[in-house]
């Protein structure tokens, strides 16, 4: 009740924000601009388009001081953040549903696409949103134009082009936690035909917390960038765009911090104190993330007059390093070494054939291939009595590829009313290779039959998968009045095969089969409603979906043998309303408001009991204990989320200034963060209120603003998990944006 006052004070602030503005601002006639998206492989007026999808200005993410991936969900009510101790196990949910385990063999449920190209692996966008043209956050199964892994949506960034106009910008800000952010640009023709552009960032930020074992910080960050894109355009009808860039992490995310202790796991991590207000840890071991991210791309287009053709050719490469967590969270030498080392590299190639005329039947069409190849090895040792390690090191190779041909099509039957159709069929194979080596003795020589875990040796054994499959979307589009326009659409979504990767892999799951994974499959159906009122000063979209997914792929953590499960976890449901509307009543004055609410549920599902779950709570003791979650909540997945904003552009004509106020109130239901649903795992309702003041001249030469971050001081986790090791004890990631940060930031414009 008390969170819910807090949530109505904010909104009153933010709605007389709005009526101050009203009553400052110049009487000029407002009109809010048209938003231009490229949803459907084409670039189309947003309300024009027959999905959900929303878009995230380059100005939004500046003025909201957004730095990554995982900060959208602070303007997007749709998508969530799934934290991790590595960046391997991190990424985002669409409505719901997404990819949460870390298994090399197990590719996104949301796909991010990067200036046309799709990137293999969930932590290869993990990387800061600087020199943005636009974020475009699209929900629900994409099957038809983005392929496989889009079964749950797409997060499609595009970057800023290249163009003749000279243009440098260089910015710098300073903020809490010794944050240094320093970014630059610089644009221009080179000659005739050829325009260039070159972009780069630099991070530095302290740790949120510090270890008490070493005095070293915890979860610190450092990391840096450039991207350069140049743009050749030898004749009116060809343009070809050449991308490359590179990207480098090193710091010591993602440390677990103790959120609650029982009395013998107190004693050990003293002097921390486990609370959820915890951002300090005791750890005997480094946590640390070495991450390199490279790629280059081509994209060319050419005009045919009535329709284009677009190839997007791109190689890109990864390099993973890290020790992602003690495994005892604690002193203890009990697991201090929990690490990884991985290397991918990708190919992808895409033809597409488009019309661009006026005609009543528009259509793409193309054909897509992706090639990835995969080597992971990972080690995780112990403590077998002073001074013998044991435990184990497992190799894994994965190659995998994929071709797929695909279209869509709009027919217009009337002025008024337009039927939609489409289709992709998609081939893949996908060899693997799994080999574990055990370790005993001192210094880990390659040891007998024993390991970490009860771990065997297992000898290099090939796991094969191959699978194809036809994804569809059928609907209908009807104007319903001049700004109105309604949609249904019926879609379907895939998700390639996955293999169970994970250290724990037995001989007799590969014997079996059991290590491959069915894919995922999704059906949706999705109506919507666009509309525009007052001369567009009112824009107003409302959409309602039901989405059942088949053979989801879901990962759980068994207490009873502390160990990760990877299966598929039969069908599940996910189903709600999103709302997003925006109001500017007059000039230099936007309120807008973004809402979703999303019942997502499993329909059958047998899963491992959580810690201390008795029968009564329906935990079922044998053969093995398990529970049935038929009906139980996915995790994260809250229910209700909704983002409230403000934005005030006001003159100050004695100085030739203009000056801005931006607010953000991000609301979010409790979470569970564990799908066994385990009460203790779950982060309770709260609210994130964001907000920045600003000045710059009226040429726009600098931007001075000052900014705050979680002005409420809001404690949140980001993830929340038992303890194996230490029965009765919980532990969690605080995200730097779980206390008040503030800041000031100095860009300029040549």
């Amino acid at each position: 009740m008390q969170h819910l006052t807090s949530a109505s004070r904010h909104i009153r602030m933010i709605l007389l924000a709005g009526a101050a503005a009203a009553v400052l601002a110049s009487p000029v006639a407002a009109q809010i601009e048209t938003v231009t998206v490229t949803a459907e492989k084409r670039a189309e007026p947003l309300q024009d388009v027959p999905l959900s999808v929303s878009a995230i200005s380059s100005q939004s993410l500046e003025r909201s001081n957004i730095n990554g991936i995982a900060e959208l969900q602070q303007l997007s009510p749709s998508i969530t953040f799934s934290d991790s101790a590595n960046s391997r196990g991190q990424g985002l949910n669409i409505r719901g549903i997404g990819t949460q385990n870390f298994s090399d063999g197990v590719e996104p449920s949301v796909s991010t696409v990067v200036d046309g190209v799709v990137l293999g692996r969930q932590a290869m966008s993990i990387f800061d949103l600087v020199d943005i043209d636009q974020v475009e956050i699209l929900r629900g199964p994409q099957g038809t134009l983005f392929g496989k892994n889009s079964s749950a949506g797409v997060l499609n960034i595009i970057t800023k082009k290249p163009t003749a106009d000279p243009a440098f910008m260089l910015g710098a800000s300073y903020g809490s936690l010794n944050e240094v952010k320093l970014k630059g640009s610089a644009n221009g023709a080179v000659t005739d035909n050829v325009d260039a552009r070159l972009s780069g960032y630099f991070i530095r930020r302290d740790g949120t917390g510090t270890n008490y074992f070493d005095g070293g910080e915890a979860n610190d960050d450092q990391q840096w960038a450039l991207r350069g894109r140049v743009l050749y355009t030898p004749t009116s009808r060809l343009q070809v765009l050449v991308t490359a860039d590179y990207e480098d992490i090193n710091n010591t995310c993602c440390q677990f911090t103790p959120r609650s202790a029982s009395p013998l796991y107190a004693a050990v991590i003293a002097p921390v104190v486990a609370s959820p207000h915890n951002f300090d840890a005791n750890y005997d071991s480094p946590t640390f993330l070495r991450q390199h991210s490279w790629g280059v791309s081509v994209q060319a287009d050419y005009d045919l007059g009535d329709s284009s053709i677009t190839s997007i050719t791109a190689y890109r490469g990864f390099h993973d390093y890290d020790n992602n967590d003690d495994g005892d969270i604690s002193p203890l030498p009990l697991v201090d070494v929990n690490n990884a080392v991985q290397d991918q590299s990708q190919f992808t190639q895409e033809l597409r054939w488009q019309s661009t005329n006026d005609d009543p039947f528009q259509y793409t069409v193309g054909a897509y291939f992706f090639g990835q190849w995969l080597d992971s090895v990972t080690r995780q040792t112990g403590t077998l009595g002073q001074p013998f390690k044991m435990g184990s090191d497992v190799a894994r190779s994965i190659s995998t590829s994929s071709f797929s041909l695909f279209g869509q099509a709009t027919y217009r039957v009337t002025d008024y009313f337009r039927l939609i159709g489409g289709l992709r069929w998609t081939t893949e194979n996908l060899d693997a290779a799994f080999a574990r080596t055990t370790v005993l003795g001192l210094n880990g020589p390659s040891g007998p039959n024993v390991g970490f875990q009860g771990q065997g040796i297992l000898p290099r054994t090939p796991i094969k998968a191959n699978d194809s499959n036809v994804s569809y979307k059928v609907g209908a589009q009807f104007d319903l009045a001049k700004d109105v326009m309604a949609y249904f659409t019926v879609t379907s979504g895939y998700k390639g095969a996955a293999v169970n990767l994970l250290n724990n892999l037995s001989a007799a799951q590969i014997a079996s089969g059991d290590a491959v994974l069915k894919p995922e499959t999704s059906t949706a159906y999705e109506v919507g409603l666009r509309s525009e009122f007052w001369d567009r000063r009112i824009v107003a979209n409302v959409t309602g979906f039901w989405t059942k997914y088949d053979d989801f792929q879901a990962q759980s953590f068994d207490p009873t043998q502390l160990l990760f499960t990877l299966a598929n976890a039969g069908a599940l449901r996910t189903r709600g309303v999103e709302a997003d509307v925006t109001v500017q009543p007059v000039a230099g004055l936007t309120l807008s408001g973004n809402a979703a609410y999303t019942e997502a549920t499993f329909l059958n599902y047998v899963s491992n009991c959580y810690p201390g779950q008795t029968a009564a709570q329906g935990c079922v003791a044998t053969p093995k204990p398990h529970q049935d979650l038929a009906g139980a909540t996915l995790s994260n997945a809250p229910k209700f989320v909704f983002t409230l904003n403000a934005d005030y552009d006001f003159p100050i004509e004695q100085f030739d200034k203009v000056g801005f106020v931006h607010l953000t109130y991000h609301h979010t239901s409790s979470v569970l963060y564990n799908s066994n649903q385990d009460p203790n795992a779950v982060q309770k309702a709260y609210g994130i209120l964001n907000a920045s003041i600003g000045l710059e001249p009226t040429d726009g030469s600098y931007t001075l603003s000052l900014y705050v971050k979680n002005l409420l001081d809001q404690r949140y986790a980001s993830f929340i998990s038992a303890n194996g090791l230490f029965a009765g004890s919980y532990v969690q990631i605080l995200p730097p944006d779980a206390r008040r940060r503030i800041g000031v930031s100095l860009t300029a414009n040549f």
